[in-house]
């Protein structure tokens, strides 16, 4: 379902499909689904461990914050650095370690599992 929605692991698949064959394509399309489904464990794992200590909360939340910060550190950092235009052949095992890569560092596919889950889980406070 990530594999399909228009984003970072979207982009990684069309290109391997487009640059290099349908084949290739399809690994890294294997490997972010692979990543996409680490998401939903972790996403899981973190719901039980909030679940089960309310502290942990606040705790996950800055972890995300800094992430996000990091995260967008890096894309400043890529977007003005030269990358070579050059496109090198890649095998099967290449791909799919780029599609998994791609769909782990990926924030859209956590984010989507984790909210996922907060709708399945019940509220960890009565606020009435």
């Amino acid at each position: 379902m990530q594999v399909a929605i228009p984003g970072p692991n979207f982009a990684r698949v069309s290109e391997a499909t487009f640059t290099h064959s349908r084949a290739l394509g399809m690994r890294t399309a294997t490997g972010t689904a692979a990543a996409n489904a680490s998401w939903c464990l972790i996403a899981l794992a973190g719901a039980t461990a909030v679940a089960q200590d309310p502290l942990f909360g606040p705790l996950l939340r800055l972890a995300g914050a800094l992430y996000f910060a990091v995260y967008g550190c890096q894309l400043l950092y890529r977007s003005f650095s030269p990358r070579p235009a050059t496109r090198a052949a890649i095998d099967s095992m290449t791909a799919f370690r780029s599609g998994y890569l791609t769909g782990i560092v990926s924030p859209q596919a956590g984010l989507f599992f984790a909210s996922a889950l907060t709708n399945i889980l019940p509220p960890l406070h009565d606020w009435t």
